[in-house]
């Protein structure tokens, strides 16, 4: 049996999202196929990209998945080097609620704007677009709401990886939309990083990084 997936089980997903196998750091040998029907493949049958088949890259534990609006069931089957099934085993399957993604997904700073000099503290004001609000520990399992984060001179978190809370990683869990940051005199990376409710980040797709120079 694989390790869970994110999301998980019985979330509510747009048409197109970002799968995760074995969040929280669990590995899985082998190339994972996602199926969009069906049950696991036998043990020894030849799996390739196509119709209803999305093909991570090999040795990746995370891809792209779109899958057709509506109650769906999903198979996550894992393939050997050779690309041929390694059977019901080395499978796990989860159902989804899909429903229809919106023409744009994404987080943007409205201010301050990219590159200005601020005198601490200052005003940061949160966007959204594509993405309802939702505060944490509430909805936990429909991952088109979520809520806010600023990581302070930090990369992009990776999907599903959960965000810590201290002095770099910092929480907007009553879904606000606004902040004031007090930072101390120099240079910074912001980064705006978009979560489930669970704290679980949505990558880099859902993630802006602006620079600014506090006095």
């Amino acid at each position: 049996m694989l390790p869970a997936v994110w999301p998980e089980a019985g979330s509510k997903v747009y048409t197109t999202f970002d799968m995760v196998v074995g969040p929280g750091g669990h590995r899985v040998e082998g190339r994972v196929a996602v199926l969009a029907s069906g049950e696991p493949i036998a043990a020894g049958d030849a799996v390739t990209a196509g119709p209803g088949v999305t093909m991570f890259e090999p040795g990746a534990d995370h891809g792209e998945v779109t899958l057709p609006a509506g109650q769906q069931a999903v198979t996550i089957q894992v393939v050997d080097a050779d690309g041929r099934s390694m059977g019901a085993e080395m499978s796990h399957q989860v159902s989804y609620e899909v429903v229809e993604a919106p023409a744009s997904r994404r987080v943007f700073f409205k201010e301050p704007a990219d590159g200005v000099t601020v005198s601490s503290p200052f005003k940061v004001v949160f966007g959204v677009e594509g993405m309802g609000m939702s505060p944490a520990l509430e909805n936990t399992g429909d991952k088109t709401v979520g809520h806010h984060h600023i990581l302070i001179n930090l990369q992009p978190s990776d999907a599903s990886r959960v965000i810590p809370n201290d002095a770099t990683h910092l929480h907007y869990g009553k879904a606000q939309t606004e902040t004031e940051l007090t930072l101390d005199p120099g240079e910074y990376s912001l980064t705006m990083q978009f979560a489930d409710g669970n704290h679980r980040s949505y990558g880099e797709r859902l993630a802006a990084t602006i620079k600014v120079t506090v006095e």
